[in-house]
């Protein structure tokens, strides 16, 4: 089923009452992503409301007894309140797409609008326990002590995680592919802003909202040495974003465990789940790779040789600008790429068979091309 298909799917659902929380939340996302889904909105909301007038009046015009006439009476003007509820409902559903509308100028003239996809307060999904019988889930608390980290190369470079500024960590572009140079990715400051989870702001136990997790019980959020982050499971891939995203910078500040058997890979231009660009972390190996996967078959495309350090949070960026990746790791590039086939697709996060990850936060903003 495409984006359109869908749409109109949950148009239908809409319209006839039987739409659930999150389809509705799905719809209200899409009406604010595309004008043109805000018209076919209107316009199909307006021949409903032409259809019922018609077969109203034709009910009123055709000879009736005298009850079934006061019982049509009765019915219209039930009918009319629940319509009169219908449309309010609908002028608070735009008025929440509005809300979520972002207005920015890429250019400096000329708006155009994209879905602030911030962490919302109050919003608590339903809780997702681990059970006891389950031999592939672990129960939260694992790691009573935890003293892992992903690898740290070279030294610090520009405002990193953790800095008391409380700014994030500012993201740069594949050089030559163009820049995001000034915008903050994690925080909800920065222009462009496609999706952002600082998962500090969510109770223990949920999935926050955006979030696709491949099985259940395989993320949710927990406290680990009193910081509260997302938990992926081993075995379990976590997706952000939508097909249609095309030049931007992913983030991540995340700690990968057990030390030593770091096995997790960053997902960036993901069409489906057998074709992407991946970004590798195997501590077993002291490597970091990238890999183009399309099928069943799986290409190696760049290696290096890295290894991984003990208990520090650190900063992954992955960005994808034109035909050119590149792999940043807490401010320093190690690894760069041209030759990209695939021009647009969401970001994907997998944890191998015995790793377990913890996400700080989440970020994606746009990249510009340089001009």
């Amino acid at each position: 089923m495409n984006k359109f298909s869908y749409f109109s799917f949950l148009m239908e659902k809409y319209f006839d009452g039987s739409i659930n929380a999150d389809e509705r939340a799905v719809l209200r996302e899409m009406i604010g992503e595309e004008a043109g889904f805000q018209k076919l909105f209107v316009e199909h909301a307006t021949q409903e409301s032409n259809l019922r007038s018609i077969l109203k009046k034709q009910k009123e015009t055709a000879p009736v007894s005298a009850s079934r006439r006061r019982t049509a009476r009765y019915h219209t003007k039930k009918k009319q309140f629940l319509w009169a509820w219908a449309a309010a409902a609908a002028a608070m559903l735009f008025a929440a797409a509005g809300f979520f509308i972002v207005s920015y100028s890429p250019d400096g003239a000329g708006k155009e609008g994209i879905i602030a996809q911030r962490p919302q307060k109050g919003i608590k999904p339903p809780k997702e326990t681990a059970s006891s019988s389950s031999p592939d889930v672990k129960k939260p608390g694992h790691y009573p002590h935890i003293k892992y980290g992903l690898g740290h190369q070279g030294g610090d470079s520009g405002t990193g995680p953790g800095d008391p500024s409380g700014e994030g960590s500012r993201i740069v572009g594949a050089p030559g592919a163009g820049s995001m140079t000034g915008t903050t990715i994690g925080r909800g400051k920065g222009r462009g802003l496609l999706f952002s989870r600082d998962f500090s702001q969510y109770s223990e136990g949920t999935t926050p909202t955006g979030l696709s997790v491949s099985r259940e019980n395989g993320a949710s959020v927990e406290t680990v040495e009193t910081v509260r982050v997302l938990h992926v499971y081993p075995g379990c891939t976590v997706r952000a974003g939508i097909l249609a995203w095309k030049d931007y910078t992913a983030e991540i500040e995340c700690k990968a465990l057990p030390e030593g058997e770091e096995d997790f890979s960053f997902h960036i231009r993901t069409m489906n789940g057998q074709k992407y660009y991946s970004f590798r972390i195997r501590g077993a190996e002291k490597k970091a790779l990238l890999y183009r996967k399309s099928g069943n078959s799986e290409k190696e495309l760049r290696s290096i040789q890295f290894e991984a350090a003990a208990d520090t949070w650190h900063t992954l960026r992955a960005s994808a600008v034109g035909n050119t990746l590149s792999l940043h790791i807490d401010g320093n590039e190690v690894m760069l790429y041209d030759g990209v086939e695939w021009l647009n697709g969401y970001i994907r996060i997998q944890t191998g068979s015995s790793c377990d990850l913890l996400i700080k936060r989440l970020a994606v903003a746009e990249t510009n091309k340089k001009k």
